[in-house]
């Protein structure tokens, strides 16, 4: 029994309910006070708090906790969102305009369903921000946003949300489907089923590995390009390098159309060369939600491709940084700098106006404090 001197159910206790067979019995029938001074109110109120404060550590829990925790949540109305039901059926609107003119066989319909999703679902930028950090009001609720909520026109998803649509319209279409979370990561894609092989689809992957980071599916969709995250097989590592080809093709007519003499006078020809591009790029990126282009800036501005050859990108430096924005969420952005002599120039992501050039005090202004603690070291070796 609880020792008198008690102010609150110990931690022992706590874990007790969640493991030992008799507290679990007592409590869920009603009859905990047998053994405890604390009321039946009292004490679901410190095992939620002490249940969210174990998840929230990302413990290496074991499947009793998750099932007697799931079984807290529903019978005491926890309200702790990892056993919320998420998954309850589509918009008809929304189901509706995917769906149009998809047809064909399984995977036809797999793929068709996939791309549609990818040009209307947009990745929240918050979510990277805040590193998933779900102790946070309004990424909690994000996080475990129900499908029917998602639409046409509030369309933001992270990597749980987007899974489970995927998910809901695959099964809606007699296609055996799940949602897999990846317990070390912490992140969702979906596995499908065709004649006993399973395949992986994932077109939210890495927005957040700051040195990693590389075009998903939710992008190159939107760009027209060909996918890396659809169907690869499960054991197979997917190829996440980008063609740049086809958008380069566009550039060079570009060029022709604005020659970079008309619009870049910094004098310096390699200089003049790298801010047309960075202007060019502006143009593919227009369309883009805020964490898409600068999933796709962060790409091209670190890694030599048909965009940038080596020589250009010792110009360059792009950093991931936290942003407070209008309504002071914090948002995640890219700053790129540019070296020019003993200077630099300094441009940052700013949807819808897209790269714009700003002042080193500017930047002290905007950059959140209280998710980096300083401004990245602004210099190019």
């Amino acid at each position: 029994m609880e020792e008198i001197t008690q102010e609150i159910p110990s931690i022992e206790f706590l874990e007790k309910l969640i493991y030992n067979d008799e507290y679990f019995q007592l409590l869920a029938n009603s009859k905990i006070d047998k053994i405890t001074k604390f009321s039946q109110k009292t004490i679901v109120k410190y095992l939620k708090e002490y249940i969210r404060n174990l998840i929230n550590r990302n413990c290496q829990l074991s499947k009793v906790f998750w099932e007697r925790a799931s079984y807290y949540n529903d019978k005491f109305s926890l309200d702790i969102p990892y056993f919320r039901i998420t998954q309850d059926g589509l918009d008809e609107e929304f189901c509706r305009i995917i769906m149009k003119n998809v047809k064909g066989t399984k995977k036809d319909v797999a793929r068709k369903i996939y791309l549609n999703l990818g040009k209307y679902l947009n990745y929240d930028p918050r979510m990277t921000a805040y590193n998933q950090n779900l102790n946070i009001e309004c990424i909690d609720d994000l996080f475990y946003a129900k499908t029917s909520s998602i639409k046409i026109d509030k369309n933001i998803v992270t990597c749980k949300s987007w899974a489970e649509v995927y998910v809901a319209f695959l099964n809606k279409n007699q296609i055996d489907a799940k949602v897999v979370k990846d317990e070390k990561t912490f992140h969702y894609y979906v596995l499908i089923d065709f004649n006993g092989h399973e395949y992986k689809a994932d077109a939210t992957n890495s927005f957040l590995d700051q040195e990693k980071i590389f075009i998903n599916d939710l992008t190159r969709i939107k760009l027209n390009t060909p996918t890396c995250g659809y169907f690869a097989p499960y054991n197979i590592q997917i190829d996440n390098e980008y063609n740049f080809k086809t958008l380069m093709e566009q550039y060079e007519t570009y060029l022709k159309k604005y020659p970079v003499s008309t619009f870049v006078t910094t004098g310096n020809a390699t200089l003049d060369t790298i801010l047309a591009k960075l202007d060019y790029l502006n143009t593919i990126i227009y369309n883009l939600p805020q964490i898409e282009a600068v999933a796709y800036l962060k790409q091209v501005c670190s890694h030599e491709s048909e965009v940038f050859d080596r020589s250009e990108l010792s110009f360059l430096k792009s950093y991931l940084i936290n942003i407070l924005n209008e309504n002071q969420q914090c948002m995640s952005t890219i700053l790129i700098i540019v070296k020019n002599d003993n200077d630099y120039i300094y441009r940052i992501l700013k949807i819808p106006e897209g790269l714009i050039d700003v002042k080193q005090t500017y930047l002290e202004q905007i950059i959140d404090y209280k998710y980096n603690e300083k401004i990245p070291e602004l210099k190019i070796y």
